[in-house]
């Protein structure tokens, strides 16, 4: 499987080519989803695919590509976020999935974060994807 960066596409997020979905979509939905709900749901890819992307993301390869993944712990870095205000400032507003509460910050656009606003100081920095993916491969290992 091919994996991309180019900062015109998906945001610069790293995304496998031809498919509309970053690593941390994959990762993620693997993760939280299962890997057997995930390759039901998307046929085109292969599990060989899936291993390929794990691997990607796992080996931190977005380091030497130098983009990494929206609500990945390493774009913090990548976007010189050193705290909360800096993420928050970032959006016009931040809005929660679990209430109708928003925090106004003063950049441009609205982020949408799961909990709400008592739960954002846990989660704003988002996961640790190869960590994730590092589960995941190992998991796979044993079938």
């Amino acid at each position: 499987m091919k994996i991309l960066t180019d900062e015109n596409l998906l945001n610069g997020n790293p995304h496998l080519y031809g498919h509309n979905m970053t690593v941390l979509d994959v990762v993620s939905d693997c993760f939280y989803g299962g890997v057997d709900s995930f390759l039901s749901c998307n046929p085109r890819l292969s599990m060989s695919d899936l291993s390929d992307t794990l691997k990607y993301c796992e080996s931190r390869r977005c380091d030497l590509d130098g983009s990494h993944c929206g609500g990945c712990y390493l774009r913090l870095s990548q976007d010189n976020i050193e705290n909360m205000d800096d993420f928050i400032n970032r959006f016009s507003e931040v809005r929660f999935v679990d209430s109708d509460e928003i925090v106004k910050g003063a950049g441009l656009g609205v982020i949408i974060m799961p909990g709400n606003k008592n739960t954002l100081p846990q989660i704003w920095k988002g996961v640790k994807g190869w960590e994730m993916a590092d589960f995941l491969l190992k998991v796979l290992s044993k079938k």
